[in-house]
């Protein structure tokens, strides 16, 4: 479903009322697979929610190391800082 609505032009880093993208949405459900296609097709990993979260907030919630590693090493993150994203 998300590679479909990706190549028929879908926003990766659209936002929900709460400012969570798709890839925080992912993240929180642990959703690996989710999160490579997002990170590939180019979301970005530093946005942060109202709650001043991003995906590598909701990601340490799961505990689940393959994606905290996919978001390390996604593109377009700032800059890594025990786990936490965070400008330079």
């Amino acid at each position: 479903m998300c590679r479909c609505l990706i190549v028929r032009g879908g926003d990766v880093n659209s936002r929900d009322k709460q400012g969570r993208t798709a890839l925080m949405l992912a993240c929180e459900n642990d959703s690996v697979e989710t999160v490579d296609v997002l990170v590939r097709s180019g979301a970005n990993v530093s946005l942060v929610d109202a709650l001043g979260h991003d995906a590598g907030h909701y990601s340490m919630v799961t505990g689940n190391t393959d994606i905290l590693q996919l978001l390390h090493l996604a593109p377009h993150r700032s800059f890594w800082n025990s786990g936490r994203l965070c400008s330079l």
